[in-house]
């Protein structure tokens, strides 16, 4: 079926896909590379080479990421919901003497805090009102971030956000689905107006656009339970290669999107290794608009450092973490406050089980 594809002629599949949520589109890159492969003329024979390129190409070549990790409410004390949400950040500046900032920040969520987030953002329970409360922190940092980056800035820094900027996730949470459209949204309109690259990484995406877009085509009924679209693009590509560009047309949340969005995100897969499947990327069109060859080697160097994963998401990850040990003193803590206070803070035997094996 892609055989066939890439010798379709490009007024014909627009002609067919453009004006519906078919999953996605051809770019005007597809035109050039209607075998799904954008070349990558280097090879490396070591891993050595592969960094010693990555250095050159990410020297001086800013990059941020942020992650977070949380501690939702214990359901053995519904009446006293308490959470944590911990936020990490590290900027590379990618500098010959090796300058960088990590750092994180804590809120500590108590009761009339996340009573106020549940009704405020209409959350079904306090553990969805502790991850809408993550997410906005992640995001806010990032805005943050991007506000705070001279205008005279030589090479704006390249933004790595963990996980894909076409949110399906949210469209199981009914109640708080437009809260994370509006956090992504605003988001997305700071990057494009500052002109800050930013873009969304997902290792081992089940996307399936392309396999929608290749069915609705071909008015072929595909599951896209037997196969996704990073299996079906994977065998075609050799390492450092990567797909054409694809413009997303997914059908549901992104229909929610703000207008100047629905048509405004796109997508390609990115492999670096053969032990594993390509990566999915997600970015704002107008990078590509404006010069989109510097980025993906922003992007591979990352991934070459980080020995197959980002390295700047895999730090932020690490100074956001919540460890088992942070977690027991919490909890002892809350229970050293419960019993000052005369309150019942009693543990079921299933939870003190499971904390005591993690």
């Amino acid at each position: 079926m892609l055989v066939d594809f890439s010798r379709e002629s490009p007024d014909e599949v627009r002609s067919r896909l453009d004006k519906g949520w078919h999953g996605a589109t051809i770019s005007k890159e597809w035109e050039k590379y209607p075998d799904f492969r954008t070349p990558f003329n280097v090879s490396w024979e070591n891993h050595r080479q592969a960094r010693e390129w990555a250095y050159r190409h990410l020297l001086h070549r800013p990059t941020f990421a942020v992650d977070g990790s949380q501690i939702r409410p214990s359901p053995d004390q519904p009446l006293f919901p308490v959470g944590i949400v911990q936020i990490g950040w590290f900027e590379n500046r990618h500098t010959p003497d090796g300058d960088y900032i990590k750092d994180n920040e804590i809120e500590v969520l108590p009761p009339n805090r996340l009573q106020q987030e549940k009704e405020t953002s209409y959350s079904p329970s306090y553990s969805q009102a502790v991850d809408l409360i993550r997410t906005r922190m992640e995001m806010a940092r990032i805005r943050r971030y991007i506000e705070e980056i001279p205008s005279d800035c030589s090479h704006k820094p390249m933004i790595f956000y963990d996980g894909p900027l076409l949110l399906s996730f949210a469209e199981r949470l009914k109640e708080t689905k437009q809260e994370y459209i509006a956090e992504l949204m605003r988001l997305l309109n700071i990057s494009a107006e500052k002109r800050v690259p930013i873009i969304g990484f997902t290792a081992h995406s089940r996307a399936f656009d392309v396999i929608r877009m290749l069915g609705t085509y071909y008015r072929e009924r595909i599951d896209p339970s037997a196969v996704y679209d990073a299996q079906l693009l994977g065998p075609l590509l050799k390492i450092g290669e990567r797909t054409p560009i694809m413009i997303s047309r997914r059908m549901g949340i992104q229909q929610e999107y703000h207008k100047n969005w629905q048509n405004n995100i796109g997508f390609f897969y990115l492999k670096m290794s053969n032990r594993s499947l390509p990566s999915r990327i997600e970015f704002p069109l107008w990078m590509y608009e404006e010069g989109f060859s510097d980025a993906v080697n922003i992007i591979r160097g990352e991934i070459i450092v980080g020995s197959g994963y980002p390295y700047c998401l895999e730090t932020a990850d690490a100074a956001s973490v919540i460890t088992h040990q942070d977690q027991e003193l919490f909890f002892r803590l809350l229970q050293s406050f419960a019993g000052k206070n005369g309150w019942d803070w009693s543990k079921s035997a299933k939870m003190t089980s499971k904390r005591r094996r993690r």
